[in-house]
């Protein structure tokens, strides 16, 4: 039984999600859902970039949505060389659930939405159906296109038999401490990982600390041997953790199925692979559908003016093949302390 037919349901209600949706499709109905209460609280150091900083800011983000302080130059450690230095690199530093939150608040007014919301069952056919249960009722619509902008553990991507490898656990403590931290510190260490720790100041007193880190490893046990190696010390007041992929090659991103799903955001592979940065593409990778689906042929547009951010994934992937190595890295990060200074 068919509950409701619309045109679009998107799933995820993330930076990705949402700019898809932010404009006006006139009379479009458009359906968005989330798995979580909204506005969401998502495990994430919620830097944002330079991309990121140019789309919000034509936007009007708040002050408020920021940390203290707002902006954070980059420090690199890497204690496997013994190389450290500062890269001028003005990140913002927001807190991830008000920025969310704020992102949410600007979706277009004419989108439902529906919360806590998870998918039961998904049929393919020229036109998709989609069952959903909220708080344990089932709704099924009939939707013209699906998006999955849900995440690394995307739903609608393994439905199209794409199911990236987890190979990193992301875990992060928040921590009431006295010591002061003025930079996002990016910290390289293989002792830990084979990809990126970081630490960073939030609030006054309260300092994030992170890493991502193979499945096998205790990243508990990992994060109090950075808090102890950075003589952080403090009470621990939240921790959190989620899976994080780190796509490749081009055949880690998938970006639908060539007809009426696609997918945006981490759910299509767009995330760094060096920094696990993926906030920027999130937004992009939306805004770009957003477009695409006004067009005659939305999934030719989508592919085609995404082919930038495709290319940027497996540049940051082969950078992210050097950060893992801690020889080719040396060479990496002398080279990048030459260029800064």
């Amino acid at each position: 039984m068919i509950n409701r037919t619309i045109d679009i349901l998107v799933i995820g209600a993330g930076p990705a999600g949402c700019s898809v949706v932010m404009d006006n499709f006139q009379d479009k109905e458009i359906l968005l859902v989330d798995s979580v209460s909204l506005p969401r609280d998502k495990p994430c150091s919620g830097l944002l970039v330079e991309e990121s900083q140019k789309i919000l800011k034509k936007m009007n983000i708040p002050k408020k949505v920021f940390g203290t302080p707002a902006e954070l130059d980059l420090r690199y450690k890497d204690f496997d060389n013994d190389i450290e230095f500062i890269e001028n690199k003005k990140l913002g530093n927001t807190d991830r659930k008000k920025l969310d939150s704020w992102i949410f608040g600007n979706i277009d007014k004419d989108v439902e939405v529906l919360d806590n919301t998870n998918i039961s069952k998904i049929e393919l056919g020229e036109e998709i159906k989609v069952t959903l249960t909220t708080n344990g009722e089932e709704q099924t619509f009939k939707t013209k296109y699906l998006i999955g902008a849900d995440g690394a553990t995307s739903r609608v991507r393994k439905l199209l038999g794409f199911s990236p490898e987890f190979k990193y656990r992301t875990s992060q403590n928040f921590v009431e401490t006295d010591k002061e931290i003025d930079y996002c510190e990016f910290i390289y260490w293989n002792k830990l990982t084979d990809w990126y720790l970081w630490a960073l100041p939030k609030e006054e007193n309260l300092v994030e600390i992170g890493g991502a880190f193979k499945q096998n490893i205790d990243s508990n046990h990992a994060l109090d041997i950075l808090m102890k190696k950075l003589n952080i010390n403090g009470k621990i007041v939240k921790k959190r953790h989620w899976l994080l992929s780190q796509p490749r090659k081009r055949g880690d991103i998938c970006l639908g199925n060539g007809k009426n799903i696609f997918l945006v955001g981490e759910a299509a592979g767009f995330i760094s692979p060096s920094t696990g940065e993926g906030i920027s593409f999130g937004l992009r990778s939306g805004i770009i559908l957003s477009e695409a689906l006004k067009s005659k042929c939305p999934f030719y547009e989508y592919e085609n003016k995404t082919k930038k951010l495709v290319q940027e994934v497996i540049d940051k992937a082969k950078k992210a093949e050097a950060i893992a190595d801690p020889k080719l890295r040396y060479k990496l990060l002398s080279t990048m302390n030459e260029t800064l200074h």
